[in-house]
Formats: C-alpha cells, sequence, structure tokens
C-alpha cells in the first residue's frame, strides 16, 4: 500500500547524542574527566555543547544526522504533537541548547577542574519558545 509507506512510527526509539566542541582561544587542551577528548595541537576547546543543533545522533536508526536536522525533519516525532512550527531561515531547530563551558582562569595557568562554582554549565531556551514559560 502506498498509504503505509509513507506513515512514520509517532515516537523515535533512544538513541545517544555525540557532543560537539567549540574551539576558544580561552579554552582548555584537556577535558577530562567530563569529555574524553584531549587536544594536542590547534585551538583549545571552550565549550562542548551535550544538546544542541550541530550534536550528532551518535546511535540508533539516525546515527549520523545532526540534531539540527532531525528537529527540522520532524520536530513532532521528538517534542510531541504541540511542538511548535520551525520557521523557514530561523536561528535554530533544536528548542534546547545544554553546553558546558571550559576555561582559564588566565592563559598562562591550567585549564579549571573544579565543578563547584568555576564550571559553567549553560541551558538555552529557544527564542520562540522562550515568552511561554
Amino acid at each position: 500500500m502506498a498509504i503505509s509507506a509513507q506513515i512514520r512510527p509517532l515516537r523515535l526509539a533512544p538513541f545517544r547524542i555525540g557532543p560537539w566542541y567549540s574551539e576558544r582561544v580561552w579554552g582548555c587542551r584537556d577535558l577530562r574527566p567530563w569529555f574524553d577528548r584531549v587536544v594536542a595541537d590547534g585551538v583549545p576547546i571552550g565549550e562542548a555543547w551535550a544538546h544542541g543543533d550541530q550534536c550528532v545522533v551518535a546511535t540508533g536508526a539516525h546515527a549520523g544526522q545532526t540534531l539540527g536536522a532531525l528537529f527540522a525533519e520532524s520536530p513532532e516525532r521528538l517534542l510531541g504533537s504541540s511542538a511548535p512550527s520551525l520557521e523557514a531561515g530561523g536561528p535554530s531547530a533544536s528548542p534546547l541548547l545544554i553546553k558546558v563551558i571550559f576555561a582559564k582562569e588566565n592563559s598562562a595557568s591550567r585549564c579549571i577542574r573544579t565543578t563547584r562554582w568555576r564550571k559553567s554549565m549553560a541551558i538555552h531556551a529557544a527564542r520562540r519558545s522562550a515568552g511561554t514559560c
């Protein structure tokens, strides 16, 4: 049947998300123990995005696809039937960005290692849904 070929399951199977690393001159070269990542050469890592448009699906049927592409393809499968429609050319497909900041105290010091007050976890809601909370 042609109709059944077009029907997709309403829910996605659980999958893991691989982090996306953003280079920053003020960042760190060794992100352990939080992430298994060491930068030998090049620009240090300043941000590790745990959830955002650039992050890549690591497992399952959509492995290799970015979250931004997956959200743009079918936001209702990830967020439910009341998912906001995406504006064409909008800034983000994913409604949530979770990132961990890795910063040095100064250029001569080692990377900040404590999780109490010097680490930063930033969670950003998409602009289109931030006013609805």
